[in-house]
């Protein structure tokens, strides 16, 4: 399983400037929204620990997404 941290969906495109103090930011483009992810993670403690840093950041809503890829 592959785990990233979901920071948030947006409806428009976001500026990256936004995100300036997150490592290894990743977008992905829907066809109505924006999902920003932190990270690329194979344990669940690994990627915990990243989402509790960036709950730390002030990114409240972050959780850990599970993907079965």
């Amino acid at each position: 399983y592959k785990r990233q941290v979901q920071i948030g969906t947006y409806l428009k495109e976001v500026s990256n400037s936004k995100f300036n103090d997150i490592e290894n930011l990743i977008k992905r483009k829907t066809k109505n929204t924006f999902t920003y992810y932190s990270g690329k993670f194979i344990t669940n403690e690994e990627a915990t620990s990243h989402m509790m840093k960036l709950k730390s950041l002030g990114y409240k809503n972050s959780f850990v997404l599970i993907q079965n890829k």
